[in-house]
């Protein structure tokens, strides 16, 4: 059974090498769920996803109030999409903050590994979905319904 997980985490990994950046959704206090950036690391690291964050951060404070959380990654030019989802805890862990540090992180954290404001997230998987574009395009097309003044978004795959 475990060889089983780990190629599903093999597969994980490939799915998502390449792509830089995550939106991490979380879900605050009052039930409301907020997507933000993040700097995707190179590798996963003990079958889990790892992201740095500012401990003063919102989705820090979500994160200890609801631990699930959800990545989306978009490799628009090569039509992958990738949703993950999982628990998410906090790690204040200075040594594993220096092993995972790379030097694209320092235009987020320029105060480096050692920023006692630094703290690591982990995200433990559940769910992974991936969807690939046959023809590796897409197509976005705005539509505003001039009746009701509403936009609808939607997107086709060409």
């Amino acid at each position: 059974m475990k060889r089983a997980a780990s190629n599903k985490i093999q597969q994980l990994q490939s799915w998502i090498r390449g792509i830089d950046s995550a939106m991490l959704t979380t879900e605050d206090r009052l039930g409301n769920l907020r997507s933000r950036p993040m700097v995707a690391l190179e590798e996963m690291h003990d079958d889990a996803l790892w992201f740095f964050s500012e401990a003063s951060s919102h989705k820090v404070d979500d994160i200890h109030g609801h631990h699930a959380v959800n990545l989306a990654y978009a490799d628009v030019a090569n039509g992958r999409f990738i949703s993950v989802s999982g628990r998410a805890r906090v790690i204040r862990d200075r040594a594993q903050m220096r092993e995972f540090w790379s030097s694209k992180l320092k235009a987020w954290f320029p105060k480096g590994a050692d920023d006692p404001e630094l703290v690591l997230l982990r995200v433990e998987i559940g769910e992974a979905e991936m969807w690939q574009s046959p023809d590796r395009e897409i197509a976005v097309r705005l539509e505003i319904d001039n009746a009701s003044q509403n936009a609808h978004e939607h997107l086709t795959f060409a």
